[in-house]
């Protein structure tokens, strides 16, 4: 390109390694997009853009700019693990998308996990700040472990396929659940969707791990937590809306099912006063499993190069996808 490609680094939360990522490529012009007016302002002399695509950064208004100012904008590079905020509101037309490469499905794989470990060792007891300061093992009489149960994971992308391997590392059977069922080594045996009433009979805990697209939203409703084993687990790493709230809150309720973790939620952020929050056994995390890794940053740094280089050099795009 003859003028400087002018990249925007759509950050309301601030990330450093992407910024270098962006300034070290030759031919590109870092464009830092702190807040809303910013992107505003910026949009319509953007080029690119970098941005997470879930729908807590990808908001409404954000595509509402990008629709009616971002003229010049031919790509944009994905950092966020889902993209559901692109789906529900949609991208200019005619420009390209590319993810992450999967850079986060190690440390959601591992939030995951200890979400799960959480509430099958009744951690959530002794992590009350209300609870009584005693030695009081009768507090923990329902704590149960993991080696010979049935992990029933939905969503067998990346994430999931992490989950599996440590699953099975914890001496767990994996029901891996999927769109097309197709099957994969990391998991006992595989499913397709249509399945899921047989699958969580079976299951002692449930990890969702699923994008949130039409066909998902709410999949896990009143109907389908009815057919989840009596005393079972649920842990939602995945959007909040794969589940329906009202429903999973009956469902405890009813101690239908042992306890639930969630780290997404519907909505979300969850009011201080929905009824989730004093719920018995469930722990909430504010979507927070991607965070912590230097090493998915890096990668993540790391795409963002390569592609730009790319991008600047006209070359074909890694990690190309599309919303259809």
């Amino acid at each position: 390109m003859s003028t400087p490609c002018r990249v925007g680094l759509w950050a309301p939360f601030s990330d450093a390694e992407y910024s270098a990522a962006i300034a070290g490529v030759d031919g590109a012009e870092l464009v830092r997009l702190p807040d809303i007016a910013a992107l505003a302002h910026e949009a319509a002399r953007l080029d690119v853009l970098v941005t997470p695509a879930g729908a807590i950064f990808y908001t409404q208004e954000v595509a509402q700019i990008l629709h009616q100012k971002a003229t010049r904008l031919r790509w944009i590079q994905v950092t966020s693990a889902g993209h559901d905020g692109m789906a529900q509101f949609g991208v200019p037309q005619g420009v390209l998308l590319s993810g992450n490469g999967g850079a986060f499905s190690v440390p959601v794989a591992e939030h995951a996990m200890a979400l799960l470990l959480g509430l099958t060792r009744g951690l959530v007891p002794a992590l009350d700040p209300q609870a009584s300061p005693r030695w009081n093992r009768a507090r923990f009489a329902g704590a149960v472990g993991l080696e010979g149960g049935t992990l029933a994971i939905v969503g067998l992308g990346g994430i999931g396929c992490e989950v599996a391997l440590r699953a099975r590392a914890f001496g767990m059977t994996v029901l891996g659940v999927s769109r097309r069922g197709r099957a994969n080594p990391v998991a006992d045996e595989v499913y397709s969707l249509s399945d899921l009433p047989q699958v969580v009979a079976r299951a002692d805990a449930v990890i969702l791990a699923l994008p949130l697209v039409s066909d998902t939203r709410h999949l896990f409703n009143a109907d389908l937590l009815a057919q989840c084993k009596r005393g079972a687990f649920i842990v939602n790493v995945g959007r909040g809306e794969l589940i329906e709230t009202d429903a999973l809150c009956a469902a405890l309720d009813r101690g239908d099912l042992a306890g639930a973790a969630l780290d997404v939620t519907a909505p979300e952020p969850l009011p201080d006063t929905h009824p989730l929050w004093r719920a018995g056994n469930v722990i909430i995390t504010p979507h927070i499993a991607p965070l912590g890794s230097r090493r998915a940053i890096g990668m993540i740094a790391g795409t963002i190069t390569q592609n730009l280089a790319s991008f600047v050099a006209q070359r074909p795009l890694a990690h190309q996808f599309t919303l259809d």
